[in-house]
């Protein structure tokens, strides 16, 4: 069975860049080509778990791979700069994966409350 990935276990491994944690802390913080590189970073990352979604309701996943995703979504936009950054960038994203990114923002899944999984200090 394959490991699933915990938002908040790359933080502990100090594996995080810097520049991820000072855009997610406040986007107004980065320079220009750290904002630059932010978004990259960023857009790959939800892209990655967009088309990840796709393939979850087209195939047979085992449950708790969506399940990681639903928990990671909301440890790591629920912050300063990622709200921020939702707000002016979701038009990047097709219109069901940011309904499904709204609704995981506005009501957390029960894991994410319960275990106080954050992928970053403070969120």
């Amino acid at each position: 069975m394959a490991q699933h990935f915990e938002p908040s276990t790359i933080y502990r491994r100090n594996v995080t860049p810097p520049i991820l944690l000072k855009g997610f802390d406040d986007l107004n913080s980065l320079s220009p080509v750290e904002r630059y590189r932010f978004d990259l970073a960023t857009l790959a990352w939800l892209q990655a778990i967009e088309q990840a979604f796709a393939d979850i309701r087209q195939r047979d996943y085992p449950d708790d791979m969506e399940d990681t995703y639903r928990v990671m979504v909301p440890g790591v936009l629920n912050t300063t700069g990622g709200l921020e950054w939702w707000a002016s960038r979701k038009p990047w994203f097709s219109v069901a994966f940011q309904k499904e990114v709204e609704a995981l923002l506005t009501n957390p899944p029960a894991e994410h409350e319960q275990t106080g999984v954050r992928a970053f200090p403070g969120t």
